[in-house]
């Protein structure tokens, strides 16, 4: 660049083992300054400076390791160089967001072809439970179309599926056999689809029990209602017993 006068101004950096000579590097320093001024700075280590410089750029593969001019200044091959590390870097950059952006692609495409197939099944499966078309229903709306299909086809089955249970004969068998052991006396024993009752009077509450558990072989669930005679002696009882699952 050019000072008021038109002379050029330079930016001097000074190093080597000549620097450490106080005298002849004023002098040089005076000399050179008076045709080229400019900021003129010493290196704090000038004596070692050059060869640790030398030894940097063996051992540092490129051109800009020790590069120290900048601006306008910079040398051609050292500024073509930089450019073109900057457009390499860039370039990868730019493949790298590509690569990124086609995997994220794929993967949601990948996502919503597998959702599209298990909705695909789902809604077979369950226009087959159905015997018709879900129509608009999906999600929640669908389940519950399904579970109320299932209820009522369990509802119109039941008096069939009956038949296919064993025999309440065994179950008034086998509760007369427990009484019989325990010297039971039965006022009612009814036995009915849904609901077992059985009241009598009993010696000891051991036979309650074997009526109960005959019950709950049988999956009913039982429910004791005693009488006010105390169990020292003969008592009046009531089991009123229900199917399990309902």
């Amino acid at each position: 660049s050019a000072i008021g006068d038109g002379r050029p101004s330079v930016r001097w950096y000074w190093a080597g083992p000549g620097v450490e000579n106080e005298q002849s590097f004023r002098e040089l320093e005076k000399s050179l300054l008076s045709s080229w001024p400019g900021p003129s700075i010493c290196h704090n280590d000038p004596a070692t400076f050059l060869a640790r410089g030398l030894a940097s750029r063996l051992l540092m593969p490129g051109t800009t390791h020790c590069n120290m001019r900048s601006g306008t200044l910079i040398h051609p091959a050292a500024d073509h160089n930089t450019r073109r590390h900057l457009t390499c870097a860039a370039r990868l950059i730019l493949v790298a967001g590509i690569v990124l952006g086609a995997s994220g692609m794929a993967v949601m495409s990948w996502a919503s072809g597998l959702q599209n197939v298990l909705t695909r099944q789902f809604v077979e499966k369950a226009e087959d439970i159905l015997g018709h078309s879900l129509g608009p229903a999906k999600g929640r709306a669908a389940l519950l179309m399904i579970n109320r299909s299932a209820e009522e086809r369990r509802i119109e089955l039941e008096p069939f599926l009956r038949n296919f249970l064993p025999s309440r004969t065994v179950l008034i068998s086998e509760l007369i056999n427990a009484g019989k052991e325990s010297e039971m006396h039965f006022n009612v024993l009814s036995v009915q689809t849904d609901q077992v009752m059985v009241e009598g009077v009993v010696e000891s509450k051991n036979g309650i029990d074997a009526i109960s558990e005959v019950l709950k072989r049988h999956g009913y669930r039982a429910i004791l209602e005693s009488g006010p005679e105390e169990w020292g002696g003969r008592g009046s009882f009531t089991v009123t017993a229900k199917v399990a699952n309902e």
